[in-house]
């Protein structure tokens, strides 16, 4: 689960292959998005909170443009399963 930069929004990874977006102030489901093939382990936004990245075990990677909630690029993984992407936006 990632809060969005400014707060206002909750992406979560599920077990059935979605990343849903919820309104973090009322709890509302916002959106849902689809596109990996096995459950998704992990979510982060990137620092201005444009784009969300989600991890697989389906081995890969998925950017998201947060404003259209389309997937820009899918990465392969080093890993078999991606349990934490914050390095990929924060370099710590």
């Amino acid at each position: 689960m990632a809060f969005s930069p400014d707060g206002k929004q909750v992406a979560s990874g599920s077990y059935d292959r979605t990343i849903k977006l919820w309104n973090s102030q009322t709890g509302q489901l916002l959106r849902t998005l689809a596109g990996h093939d096995k459950a998704v382990w992990s979510v982060a936004f990137n620092p201005q909170g444009h784009t969300l990245a989600s991890g697989s075990e389906d081995e890969t990677i998925k950017i998201w443009q947060v404003s259209s909630l389309a997937a820009v690029a899918p990465l392969a993984s080093e890993r078999p399963v991606v349990h934490d992407l914050h390095h990929i936006f924060y370099n710590k």
